[in-house]
């Protein structure tokens, strides 16, 4: 297992010739995941971090997430900073990285 905390480290584990056919799991927080028997390949626990504005106009604000984020605490972020619109998707568990699956789960 492999706790990747910046885009280096994730790049370092992947170029990482001795792992490049091992299969690959990725996890956001895991707290939804119950290990029944051993895993064949790597864990790549995602633990990017870091909320960033990139652009704002009068209509719209485009933000980076790293998808380690809690989903909850980046929603609970851009109300904190008066953007509208994802408040709606509030108390979601999981990561950022997740949270695409999870609204899908919700909508399907």
């Amino acid at each position: 297992m492999f706790t990747i905390e910046t885009v280096d480290e994730l790049r370092e584990v992947l170029s990482d010739e001795s792992l490049k056919k091992e299969a690959k799991l990725i996890l956001g927080g895991g707290s939804n995941i119950l290990f029944t028997k051993s895993v064949k390949g790597i864990v790549l626990l995602n633990r990017l971090k870091g909320i960033e504005i990139k652009k704002e106009d009068d209509e719209h604000v485009y933000v980076q997430v790293g998808a380690g984020e809690v989903w909850h605490q980046f929603v609970m972020w851009a109300v904190d900073k008066g953007f509208g619109g994802i408040e709606n998707l509030s108390l979601i568990p999981g990561s950022v990285g997740a949270g695409p699956m999870q609204i899908l789960e919700r909508m399907g």
